[in-house]
């Protein structure tokens, strides 16, 4: 699919100029184990303005994220992502 999406970005011929929005709020942490481990959750809202048009709202979801400490250093190591929106835009290449 990241392949897909990439093609289409940059191949396709009829692309308006825009500007993407990445809102991401409401961060909590639901539960650390005692080896460092941490679950989270956060909501996120991704908006698209077009540079001759009104902006829109694309997605808006949930984000059920796992995260890892390796080195002193906290990683993603899983996300799941639980959209609200009932209907996608085709024209949705961006990966959220």
């Amino acid at each position: 699919m990241m392949h897909d999406r990439a093609v289409a970005i940059s191949r396709t011929q009829m692309f308006a100029p825009r500007y993407m929005l990445h809102l991401v709020s409401n961060t909590r942490v639901s539960s650390e184990s005692p080896d460092g481990d941490i679950e989270a959750q956060a909501a996120f809202m991704l908006m698209q303005t077009l540079v001759e048009g009104p902006t829109t709202l694309h997605l808006a979801g949930t984000y059920y994220d796992r995260f890892t400490k390796q080195d002193g250093v906290l990683k993603l190591k899983e996300r799941q992502v639980v959209y609200d929106t009932t209907i996608l835009a085709n024209d949705l290449v961006y990966p959220v």
